[in-house]
Formats: structure tokens, sequence, C-alpha cells
């Protein structure tokens, strides 16, 4: 499948935010006590504007069921759902 111009250059600021934005300090940290929470009451996490993906396929890994939600969903590596329970809408 090949993809335009506009998808790549998403794809590629996509990457590029991903391994160059830090986390805060603590930041997953919170994040992660919240959603074991709420993954204990057999609830869902939803992120809204959850561009790349950053936070929410990281609760996802950990067997959190989450969903992302992103107002302009341009990110392709977004478009792939990496676990059974993350899903990610526009």
């Amino acid at each position: 499948m090949r993809h335009s111009s506009g998808e790549r250059d998403a794809e590629f600021y996509a990457q590029t935010y991903d391994a160059s934005v830090p986390d805060w300090p603590a930041e997953i940290a919170f994040y992660r006590e919240m959603a074991t929470e709420t993954k204990a009451t057999g609830g869902s996490v939803l992120e809204i504007a959850c561009g790349t993906g950053r936070v929410a396929i990281r609760l996802a890994h950990e067997g959190v069921n989450v969903v992302g939600r992103q107002r302009r969903f341009q990110f392709d590596s977004l478009d792939r759902v990496w676990y059974n329970n993350l899903r990610c809408s526009q």
C-alpha cells in the first residue's frame, strides 16, 4: 500500500515526537496508578487528545482497557491497534 506524502509526513512526525519528547517526572507512574484502579473495577480508560498514543499504548501494554480519542486522527502509528485492549478513534 502506498502512502501519500502527507501520510508519510504524519508518520515521521509521530515517530520523531515520541522519540524526542521525554516523560515528565512521575508522569507515567501517575497515569499507571489511576489506570490500575480503573482496571481493578473492570472499567476502561478514555484518553482524550491521545496524540501519538504515547501514554495509551503503555497502559494497554499493561493490560488496561484503553480508548484513545484524537480530534484530528492523522498519525498512521495510531491507526494500528497494537493490543486487543486499545482502541483509537477520531
